[in-house]
């Protein structure tokens, strides 16, 4: 007799705002948007209101050891467990058009993108490593919730004991450079006696 289960729960914060300018043929635009979802998982594990083993030992009949109150085994009850998870992004983007002739335009712009890794809120990341040769956990302290023994006889450290940051994220290191530039140049006549539109764009990251 015992029951499981599990839920999901997704929030997400954004903040997005544009700006455009329009001179005469030149049209240019900005913008800035900014996402936070978090993600939580949280898990019955069970026996979630503990768990009763009749099996007739006693009596020889099943039931008549749950009548007589007679289990095989029982256990306790299990706290549901929580598992989170978040990361933020944040975009800007500069953007212009120019009209160079009435059939040549010119489009430039510059995009940035940088996604804020974060960290197990609960201090529960922990990462194998290598050439430590120690299962590192990535946290100032190791959560209220540990076994001391079983840290004990796994080799699990503090990641700073064993001379890592203490945050997941700068000891893989994160790429901040994600400049993308961008150029374009569409015009909608070509050379006679021809007709239609030609359009080419360079775009790095």
């Amino acid at each position: 007799m015992s029951e499981a289960g599990s839920s999901d729960l997704h929030q997400n914060f954004q903040v997005m705002d544009n700006f455009t300018v329009i001179r005469g043929a030149h049209n240019f635009k900005m913008g800035y948007a900014y996402a936070h979802p978090d993600h939580f998982n949280i898990a019955a594990a069970g026996p979630q209101r503990g768990s009763y083993n009749f099996t007739g030992k006693y009596s020889g009949i099943a039931y008549a050891d749950f009548v007589l109150g007679y289990p095989l085994t029982t256990s306790g009850p299990r706290r549901p467990s929580s598992t989170p998870g978040s990361a933020s992004t944040g975009t800007l983007l500069l953007a212009g058009r120019l009209e160079v002739t009435r059939n040549l335009t010119l489009n430039y712009g510059v995009r940035y993108d940088l996604q804020f890794l974060q960290g197990q809120r609960y201090g529960q990341v922990s990462m194998f490593i290598p050439d430590k040769r120690v299962m590192a956990v990535f946290q100032e302290q190791f959560p209220k919730q540990t076994i001391t023994r079983l840290v004990d006889v796994f080799g699990v450290k503090l990641a700073k004991d064993v001379g890592l940051p203490s945050d997941l994220f700068k000891y893989l290191s994160q790429d901040t450079n994600n400049w993308a530039p961008r150029l374009g140049s569409p015009t909608n006549s070509l050379l006679p006696p021809c007709s239609g539109a030609a359009r080419a764009s360079i775009i790095t990251s």
